[in-house]
């Protein structure tokens, strides 16, 4: 794809958007950055483009900058606007962050995807370190910490043989029209984004897409416990793996729990023990099944997995312990942000505890 000299217009300045800004430009686009937000609130944001040939559109949304734009750029945050669409309808493409990185990622570099309400950052950073664990250069980021899959087009993974792992939320998947992973992961599907999506089933066709556009010879990685994501399963074009961390659970190919073990059934059967793993709790479990069969699915040595594994240690405000005192442990669970999250933490819990909670109805 050739930016060279097209007017490109992002949406959104934010972290997202300043990196899409900053990639168009290198790449000789014309880029004008067009936020809702009047300048004054955008100061910061505007300095971390200082030096870079970019226009500004800011306070409101101007349709004539639109309908000039030859590829509008939406950052993940943003919801479609009249704008938009009306450039939309004149034939103007409209694409999401990662549809433009996915773009400039070398055919031969692997891709691998991970989406869900819950789970899909635990399990997007426990698949990187796994990836890491092997030796080969990988780049772990999206919707994960300050790396925006378009970092990924210049860091030293987008190579032939390198991996990419992405955590995509649904936003993210709205505007993609050939976004493609070598496997694409789908943790579970519970109310959330209502606000943005409207209803359940629009929401989960969102997460859907995630397997919209792979081959025969990709991956598919679904909860076989979550009928929401089983659903999203239908017709898909890819081969299917399932993992599943209820009691008594099984499965011909995937993953499942015998006992203190997580068995991989890839065809062939592999055991990795439980308590390999620092994170706790079943939902952790079925985090770490996704990563073991994503991980596996594309060749990484099954003692890299395990190394990987036995190293990672649990993201900042994902049930991480931050004190005790007097034999009572205090957790930071903060990112957990809807209430199947929230339940699916206090499951895994083996003793008593006090649950101080609040927040907003998405």
């Amino acid at each position: 794809m050739d930016l060279d000299g097209k007017t490109v217009v992002v949406v959104g300045l934010a972290q997202t958007g300043i990196a899409v800004a900053k990639f168009c430009a290198k790449r000789g686009a014309r880029v004008v950055v067009a936020d809702g937000k009047p300048a004054d609130q955008l100061a910061d944001q505007m300095k971390l483009l200082e030096g870079v040939p970019v226009r500004f559109c800011l306070g409101g949304m101007d349709l004539t900058t639109f309908l000039a734009a030859e590829l509008i750029v939406m950052s993940p945050g943003v919801p479609s606007q009249a704008e938009t669409r009306a450039a939309a309808a004149q034939g103007i493409e409209v694409v999401a962050e990662i549809e433009l990185a996915y773009r400039f990622l070398h055919p031969e570099a692997t891709l691998l995807a991970i989406t869900g309400t819950n789970g899909k950052s635990t399990t997007t950073a426990l698949t990187g370190k796994l990836c890491e664990a092997s030796g080969r250069p990988t780049f772990c980021g999206g919707n994960l910490g300050n790396m925006p899959l378009i970092d990924a087009v210049d860091h030293p993974a987008n190579v032939p043989g390198g991996l990419v792992v992405a955590e995509v939320a649904a936003f993210m998947l709205e505007n993609c029209t050939t976004f493609r992973a070598k496997t694409g992961v789908l943790t579970n599907i519970t109310e959330d984004h209502l606000d943005r999506f409207g209803t359940m089933e629009r929401y989960a066709d969102m997460k859907g897409r995630i397997w919209d556009y792979q081959r025969p010879d990709d991956l598919a990685i679904a909860n076989a416990a979550d009928p929401w994501v089983m659903q999203e399963t239908r017709g898909i074009p890819s081969q299917l793996y399932t993992f599943d961390s209820r009691k008594g659970a099984t499965a011909e190919r995937g993953a499942f729990l015998d006992g203190k073990e997580i068995v991989l059934r890839m065809p062939g059967e592999e055991r990795y023990p439980v308590d390999e793993l620092v994170i706790v709790g079943n939902h952790n479990m079925e985090n770490a099944m996704c990563a073991y069969i994503a991980t596996r699915g594309i060749g990484i040595p099954r003692d890299a997995v395990r190394a990987g594994a036995r190293a990672y240690r649990p993201l900042p405000h994902r049930m991480e312990l931050v004190g005790d005192k007097d034999n009572i442990y205090f957790y930071d669970d903060s990112k957990g942000t809807n209430v199947a999250s929230v339940a699916a933490s206090v499951r895994g819990f083996p003793r008593p505890l006090v649950l101080i909670a609040g927040g907003v109805d998405k």
